[in-house]
């Protein structure tokens, strides 16, 4: 699929790395996306460890540990986070 195609929010995983903090099987909905992010190239091998890490643990916030860590928070994360606080 050419870059320039829209994506459908339904299958495109950057939509799920935004996943509700807390909700059953979160995690492993954020470990996923982040899997198929990895397999694109568009994250690195560390940043899909520590959604690796999260993904037992549907409350803890792969961002917050990424930004302890010293690594970046994925930009397609960190939009659809703020996005979901209000944030512009």
């Amino acid at each position: 699929m050419p870059s320039s195609a829209m994506t459908d929010p339904a299958t495109d995983p950057t939509a799920f790395l935004a996943a509700p903090l807390g909700e059953p099987g979160s995690g492993r909905v954020r470990y996923g996306a982040a899997m198929a992010l990895y397999a694109q190239g568009q994250i690195s091998a560390d940043v899909l460890e520590v959604y690796r890490i999260a993904s037992a643990h549907d409350g803890r916030d792969p961002a917050a540990t990424l930004r302890e860590m010293g690594l970046a928070v994925p930009k397609v994360a960190a939009a659809l986070i703020l996005r979901e606080k209000g944030e512009p």
